[in-house]
């Protein structure tokens, strides 16, 4: 079923729309897989930035032979931990010395993610020391621009465009060192610099207390340290401090939705590409209120006290470990997928829904979404909330119906009524299930990401924001999932965007970063065109990067 103007509402507003249709790209190209990964001749490249000092990194070569210098694990704040656990960011102290850039370091604390039957991803290694970024940057041999230690040498001319890129992950998950996050291929193949940030998840990223102690929004806190890092160092690797591209997926799109009106990132970035979500999108996960959940997660941790400021003090200073992380997501039950952004603070001052009190202060948006968003994250929410899936053998009308309350906060007699607009003139009663289960996936896919987008663009755009929408089309060739169906769903794209379905295993091992056997597999059955492909889709990115 596809999208309407009627669902949305009067969507009045008129944008550049590029449909990204892999089928009408038939050009291939070969590549050598000769080349030596590492440049061990070339001595490693060094900077100096005016918040860590020295920074010591790696250089590699990209797929088609271009030398990018890789940065792994730079501190951009001090890490979260003792006194400032559940704090707001603070800036990173001066490295005596210099520092090891050429290794991956863990990200911040949070579970497994489990998907299908072959989609695991260990998270037993991750620590709430993890406020860090990796730079990747054309080396100066590939580049009009010279590697100076003193960035002021560098003219401003020169200065490559930068793209921070922000994972998704629910609010729950993520993690920079994911090779799916490696950014050499799109440094190669945009001219441009990427820089992939961590920043706080789950209960460390989003507990709020609704005071000073536990403040909330941490993991906004996090991407703004990281975006004033990017301002204040980023020339020192070549980089343009103005002309910056703030990104993500899922969440990470949300969050660059978030910072593209918030006040104080204004100046920090010019332009935002949201792949897969807009603030407007963060509001379905937030079914739970801040008092409820703070509750919920004193009396989890055995910290709950009937003076508030007892069991604040005890959540502070207890431990979490990976182990005792497991028990919090037993005993929350399904509050464990509500951790999301909240506004009533400086960064983000007006309630989600009323959008048009804010202020748009970016030049150019790009955002858009793959054919069927839905398909992924209905699939997801069965194997994640096990009640959801026996719900939908046993009665699956109600189950539905009961989904799009938890979903939207609406009454049982309007999730009636959703649910009837979605079916056809030829629909019977009883629907098979199969037909059913179509139906789940296009609410969760209009009334998440498709709606909201177009909102979203709708309110930019009457601001003057220069706005591009685009729709992804292309069916991977290989999925981690092969019941999703046969149009491109949620999380297809990212690989093919970032430019990292290219990535060599060689460098991501060389520094460290972390690779899923799954996605190994994705890469390897891959087709040549579509290889091709993704290095097109980069470039047009790069493009909107440079010019809007």
């Amino acid at each position: 079923m596809k999208i309407s103007v009627d669902m949305c509402t009067a969507v009045k507003y008129v944008l550049f729309v590029t449909v990204v249709c892999f089928d009408a790209l038939q050009t291939s190209i070969a590549w050598s897989e000769s080349h030596i990964a590492i440049d061990t001749e070339t001595p490693s490249p060094l900077v100096t930035t005016p918040s860590n000092g020295m920074i010591r990194g790696v250089r590699v070569f990209s797929k088609m032979g271009r030398t990018i210098d890789a940065f792994i694990g730079i501190p951009f704040a001090q890490p979260p931990v003792g006194n400032l656990r559940f704090k707001r960011s603070q800036p990173v102290k001066k490295h005596t010395g210099e520092l090891n850039a050429t290794r991956a370091r863990p990200g911040c604390l949070q579970l497994e993610f489990k998907y299908g039957k072959i989609a695991r991803i260990d998270n037993t290694d991750t620590t709430e020391d993890c406020l860090h970024l990796n730079v990747f940057a054309p080396g100066k041999s590939e580049s009009a621009r010279e590697y100076e230690e003193d960035s002021e040498d560098t003219v401003e001319d020169e200065r490559l465009p930068v793209f921070i890129y922000l994972y998704g992950g629910a609010f729950i998950w993520g993690e920079n060192q994911l090779s799916v996050y490696d950014g050499v291929e799109f440094a190669a193949e945009a001219d441009a610099i990427f820089v992939a940030v961590n920043y706080r998840v789950n209960i460390f990223g989003f507990l709020n207390s609704t005071t000073s102690a536990i403040p909330g929004n941490m993991a906004l806190w996090d991407q703004l340290m990281a975006m004033q890092w990017v301002r204040d160092n980023i020339a020192a690797f070549g980089g343009d401090p103005n002309e910056v591209t703030l990104g993500g997926q899922s969440a990470g799109a949300m969050s660059a939705a978030f910072h593209s009106y918030s006040p104080l990132s204004k100046g920090l970035f010019k332009r935002a590409f949201m792949m897969s979500g807009t603030s407007l999108s963060a509001k379905f996960t937030q079914q739970t209120t801040a008092e409820d959940m703070i509750q919920a997660i004193t009396l989890a941790l055995d910290c709950f006290d009937a003076d508030p400021a007892v069991s604040i003090k005890c959540v502070l200073d207890k431990p979490i470990t990976y182990r005792e992380l497991e028990g919090l997501k037993r005993e929350l039950g399904t509050k464990w997928y509500n951790f999301a952004p909240h506004s009533g603070d400086a960064l983000l001052p007006y309630p989600i829904q009323e959008l048009h009190r804010n202020k748009y202060h970016i030049k150019d948006m790009m955002l858009g979404v793959t054919q069927r968003e839905g398909d992924f994250l209905f699939n997801a929410l069965q194997e994640w909330l096990p009640n959801l899936a026996g719900g939908l053998e046993s009665s699956p009308e109600s189950t539905i119906r009961l989904l799009i309350k938890m979903l939207f906060g609406v009454s049982i007699q309007d999730t009636g009524r959703i649910f009837k607009a979605y079916l056809l003139p030829t629909d019977k009663d009883p629907l098979p299930h199969d037909r059913l289960l179509q139906v789940g996936s296009d609410i969760v896919s209009h009334g998440i990401f498709e709606c909201p987008a177009q909102f979203f663009a709708e309110h930019a755009a009457s601001q003057g924001v220069n706005v591009r929408y685009y729709v992804y089309a292309h069916m991977p060739s290989f999925r981690i999932n092969l019941n999703l169906g046969r149009e491109s769903t949620h999380n297809d794209d990212i690989p093919f965007l970032l430019g990292s379905i290219n990535a060599v295993q060689e460098n991501i091992k060389a520094y460290g970063m972390k690779t899923p056997s799954f996605f190994i597999d994705v890469q390897k059955k891959t087709s040549p065109e579509e290889h091709h492909f993704s290095r097109v889709i980069v470039k047009q990115i790069s493009h909107f990067m440079k010019t809007g």
